[in-house]
């Protein structure tokens, strides 16, 4: 929420925590682009043989999936009719409160997003829904936002293996900014050792002649 928040000023702070995780993960993905560029560069430990697999792929390997807006979807399921939403970054940071209070974590996500479950005419507090009317939202609740769950094809050199990697696009671009802020950090360092230049003035250079300077002075 900090960098989309950060991207967007004009958009309300309120209204990116209720995008749905799908739609929130492309705007990242897009503000990741326009930051590093499109190639990706990432290490995968193979479930089977657990060899450390590099990999290498682009945003332009993640399917683009239509979005069915943030009108409520319906599911009926054995007698039972829900009224779901889909999950938001609001409902993922609700479960992260350390709320002892709240019931199981599975749960409290679907108290959140289903708006309304009824049998006939009763009302039924989600808490009392069935196994499989529960499974059949979660899965539901899967395809109404495929874009929450990107993955990459990966097959293991070593041993064969093909599995499906997850890529979590917050903590990577977060590991990313991070880096490059302690690279900046050090550049920074460098030159003001070398020149006595302020810090604003060093990050008032170009990136391309911070880099000449740096090869100069051996940095």
């Amino acid at each position: 929420m900090l960098l989309l928040a950060a991207a967007y000023p004009s958009t309300p702070p309120g209204e990116l925590g209720q995008m749905p995780i799908g739609r929130r993960d492309a705007l990242l993905l897009a503000l990741r682009e326009a930051t590093f560029g499109s190639r990706i560069a990432s290490v995968a430990p193979c479930p089977q043989c657990h060899e450390q697999l590099e990999l290498a792929f682009g945003h332009a390997d993640f399917p683009s999936h239509q979005f069915n807006g943030d009108a409520p979807q319906l599911l009926e399921v054995d007698g039972y009719a829900l009224r779901f939403r889909c999950i938001n970054s609001d409902d993922l940071a609700a479960l992260g409160t350390g709320n002892a209070s709240l019931p199981e974590p599975r749960l409290a996500l679907f108290g959140r997003c289903v708006l309304e479950a009824r049998r006939a005419e009763a009302r039924i507090a989600v808490e009392h829904l069935p196994a499989q009317v529960l499974e059949a939202l979660e899965a539901h609740l899967a395809r109404a936002d495929l874009g929450a769950d990107l993955r990459i094809a990966v097959e293991c050199p070593a041993c064969g293996h093909r599995w499906q990697a997850l890529f979590d696009i917050v903590s990577f671009f977060w590991s990313e900014i991070e880096s490059w802020a302690c690279r900046l950090l050090h550049e920074v360092h460098a030159l003001a050792s070398a020149y006595g230049w302020s810090e604003r003035e060093i990050l008032a250079l170009s990136p391309f002649r911070r880099r000449c300077y740096l090869d100069m002075v051996g940095a």
